[in-house]
């Protein structure tokens, strides 16, 4: 997981946003799945780690459904149309853009019958990697935990003899 992380925190750092809000969207499934027995995802389990490590931010219960619905959208369908009732949470992710004098993080905007959250991507990414950094920390000898992190996928930079030799394999 701490691959990922590092992964996300390069790609905001290169102002590669799309790639690093992507993964950043998945964090929460992967904590959600590595603290259950089952060590599979869920959206209740996404929802409940939303709301329960990145609360210090904001995120309440509308932004963790909307969160969900949001990541549903962009990694299923690569949309950002979210199947919600008029006068349902939108979420809005900005980039820094070259002339902007300012940046709107977790403010809502009322507009008609729907509500718009403005979430920075850059501010977003970091507080999921750090989230998701302290969790792991606090939860690395949870033996659920560690049971699933050892079945985690990972990356490998010189191989898998005896199959792949001197060239990184995630596996």
């Amino acid at each position: 997981m701490i691959e990922l992380l590092n992964q996300i925190d390069a790609a905001k750092n290169s102002q590669v946003y799309y790639l690093a809000l992507t993964g950043a969207l998945t964090v929460p499934d992967i904590a959600g799945a590595l603290g259950h027995e089952s060590g599979r995802a869920s959206g209740e389990r996404y929802r409940t780690w939303v709301t329960k490590h990145l609360k210090n931010w904001g995120y309440a219960e509308d932004q963790a459904e909307a969160l969900w619905a949001f990541r549903c959208s962009l990694l299923h369908q690569n949309t950002g149309q979210l199947n919600t009732k008029s006068g349902s949470l939108r979420l809005y992710f900005t980039e820094p853009g070259p002339n902007q004098t300012f940046t709107m993080h977790n403010g809502r905007i009322r507009f008609e019958n729907e509500e718009f959250l403005m979430i920075d991507v850059p501010m977003f990414c970091t507080e999921m990697t750090s989230s998701a950094r302290t969790w792991l920390e606090k939860n690395r000898q949870n033996p659920v935990v560690r049971k699933n992190l050892e079945r985690s996928i990972k990356r490998h930079p010189l191989g898998m003899p005896p199959i792949v030799y001197g060239v990184p394999v995630i596996a």
